[in-house]
């Protein structure tokens, strides 16, 4: 009798957990119903402005870069 060797599905799951995340970003992209399929989608379509990050004509205000250094 004794214990009975397990082989490791660690790596497998990893596999499968980058698998389950790539789908979700294509939801939540909405390019998993494209007729033409993922690979038509170009790099970077799937990136997300940062809300809290600083974008011109987004959510700075109008002549900012006039203003003092020490306001900025």
């Amino acid at each position: 009798m004794g214990l009975m060797y397990i082989p490791d599905q660690y790596h497998k799951f990893m596999v499968m957990v980058q698998e389950y995340q790539h789908l979700k970003m294509l939801k939540q992209a909405s390019c998993s119903h494209n007729l033409a399929g993922t690979a038509a989608t170009k790099p970077g379509e799937y990136a997300v402005l940062c809300p809290t990050c600083p974008h011109e004509k987004l959510n700075l205000p109008e002549g900012w870069k006039d203003t003092p250094p020490q306001d900025q």
